[in-house]
């Protein structure tokens, strides 16, 4: 009799423990509702679910589940699809799904697949998962323009966010990075303009072109030691002073271009290169500290920083790109280092406010254009070093009044001196007559200024096609 009461006992706890179970169930009305997930889920024969969600075949090798489309591949499954109408608007993937008797895992995201989703404003993804496609030409990232969501919780294991993933989601407002994370790809949340601060992780190494572009909301960026790369947080205009890591090797092209409201920058001893328009019109920078390990300041680097008073450069700079520093109108001087060998085309055009330059004995190549209506300059001289001035160079120089060329040089390129109204006193130290291209000199120098040759050499002047236009050469 005892044993009997027991037993009684025993089943009485048993069935009021599953009564007052706390498993969520899953709502026959899947508006606003959360999709039911226990991780995994078994699919019987007769259809029916373990836990109760609903099963729809398509074919022999992809189905809906919980109303989102899976396929099988490989012996794994990939997220493909959606049901536009039923779908739940905070949802919750399964790891793993039993499908005729064999178990398989969720290891896929394709892209597009959430494309323009709005009815959808979360997603957990399960930590199986180990890629999210990237966008391809012609088609779009898993989760852009999803301009509803608000919250994603990224796989554990997770190594690469592909391109334009999260491109225009408005609503997210934060984003919580795996530690297994290594790349951010290009476009990855571009337009996400609720974002305000991210906290990237320390496995971190790239972040790609645009990334992060027209991120406006973003005020604050936390880096990892780990990164290597960084190109992509252009048009982040609420962005006001940024940090880098001493990991850091190279600032990818655009990385910061018209991100107006950066002041200040710290760049690490690690740097070696600035890409091309990495602070292109960021106009709120007023001075920049180059770290000694820099070689190389791309094309447009910082084109229009019309606050940028003045810059140090490194020892170690060996090329300064063409358009660098196109249109800095608040630079007024600047001293190069002994390393620099090239001076790229209209590298400093435009630099009005530029009254005096010092140039290094390193220097071969002053690119065309390179200082093209920069009409404060009064007097340049020319290091032993150089080899090419190219054309227009100098033109529109007007503050310019007396120049020295050095016996290395052999080219000057066409109107490399055009419009120069002020020159009056040209010297040349070059034995043999250097290759004048075409009307590299103003007609007002060519008539009113003097040329100094030396002595040895007046006659091969006055006999070049080019020199022998100057009316007054006379013997050093």
């Amino acid at each position: 009799m005892k044993n009997v009461i027991k037993i009684l006992a025993s089943l009485l706890f048993i069935s009021l423990n599953s009564c007052s179970s706390d498993e969520p169930k899953n709502p026959e009305s899947p508006g606003g509702s959360i999709s039911e997930n226990n991780s995994s889920v078994i699919i019987k024969a007769d259809g029916t679910t373990s836990t109760g969600v609903v099963f729809s075949p398509i074919d022999n090798t992809s189905f809906f589940l919980d109303f989102i489309k899976y396929e099988i591949v490989d012996s794994h499954l990939e997220i493909i699809g959606y049901d536009p109408i039923e779908l739940a608007e905070h949802v919750r993937p399964y790891a793993s799904v039993t499908y005729q008797g064999v178990t398989y895992q969720t290891r896929v995201i394709r892209r597009a697949v959430f494309y323009n989703c709005n009815r959808l404003k979360s997603i957990e993804i399960p930590n199986t998962v180990i890629s999210i496609e990237k966008a391809a030409t012609g088609s779009y990232g898993a989760f852009e323009g999803c301009t509803n969501l608000t919250s994603v919780k990224l796989p554990e294991y997770l190594e690469t966010i592909g391109w334009s993933t999260f491109c225009g989601c408005t609503s997210l407002t934060s984003i919580s990075f795996p530690e297994s994370l290594k790349t951010i790809d290009s476009w990855a949340f571009s337009g996400c303009t609720g974002l305000t601060s991210i906290s990237l992780p320390e496995s971190l190494k790239t972040i790609g072109g645009g990334a992060f572009y027209g991120c406006t909301g973003l005020t604050s960026i936390s880096f990892p030691e780990s990164l290597e790369t960084i190109g992509g947080f252009s048009g982040c205009t609420g962005l006001t002073s940024i940090s880098l890591p001493e990991s850091l090797k190279t600032i990818g092209g655009g990385a910061f271009r018209g991100c107006t409201g950066l002041t200040s920058i710290s760049l690490p001893e690690s740097l070696e290169t600035i890409g091309g328009g990495a602070f292109r019109g960021c106009t709120g920078l007023t001075s920049i500290s180059l770290p000694e390990s820099l070689k190389t300041i791309g094309e447009s680097a910082f084109y229009g920083c019309t606050g940028l008073t003045s810059i140090s450069f490194p020892e170690s700079l060996e090329t300064i790109g063409g358009w660098a520093f196109l249109g800095c109108t608040g630079l007024t001087s600047i001293s190069f280092p002994e390393s620099l060998e090239t001076i790229g085309e209209d590298a400093f055009r435009d630099c009005t406010g530029l009254t005096s330059i010092s140039f290094p004995e390193s220097l071969e190549i002053i690119g065309e254009s390179a200082f093209y209506d920069c009409t404060s300059l009064t007097s340049i001289s020319f290091p032993e070093s150089l080899e090419i001035i190219g054309s227009y160079a100098f033109r529109g120089c007007t503050g310019l009044t007396s120049i020295s060329f050095p016996e290395s040089l052999e080219i000057i390129g066409s109107y490399a001196f055009r419009g120069c109204t002020g020159l009056t006193l040209v010297t040349c130290n070059a034995i043999v007559p250097p290759i004048v291209e075409n009307l590299s000199f103003d007609n007002y120098t060519l008539n009113h200024g003097t040329l100094y040759v030396p002595s040895v050499s007046i006659q091969k002047y006055q006999n070049d096609p080019w020199w022998r236009y100057f009316q007054n050469i006379q013997g050093i």
